[in-house]
């Protein structure tokens, strides 16, 4: 099976809203990114296995991202995910959707 291989170089320090990215590791099975903000820290991860898309009904196949215990992410094209600008926002995204629970 496919597994992603992230440039964790071009989003290690960048700024997603507030949240700075302070760290991303290369994990088994997954990439773990690790935000902070003023003394309050976030993880997300990112599936390095491939879903098929003809499993989920998609044209291509996607990786997933998702926030610390809420088991709901997103899902991202190889393309979407390997473009910082696109990961970044899909993780702001992510933050937004689920800061009224933290």
């Amino acid at each position: 099976m496919e597994k992603l291989k992230l440039d964790t170089s071009s989003i290690k320090g960048k700024m997603v809203g507030d949240w700075r990215i302070d760290e991303v590791q290369d994990q088994l099975h997954v990439y773990a990114l690790h935000l902070s903000n003023n003394g309050s820290d976030k993880l997300f991860f990112i599936r390095k296995q491939v879903i098929k898309g003809e499993s989920l009904n998609l044209q291509n196949d996607v990786y997933e991202i998702w926030y610390e215990n809420y088991k709901d992410g997103t899902i991202l094209t190889l393309s979407e995910i390997s473009n910082p600008d696109t990961l970044i926002n899909s993780i702001n995204s992510l933050i937004n959707r689920y800061s009224q629970f933290d």
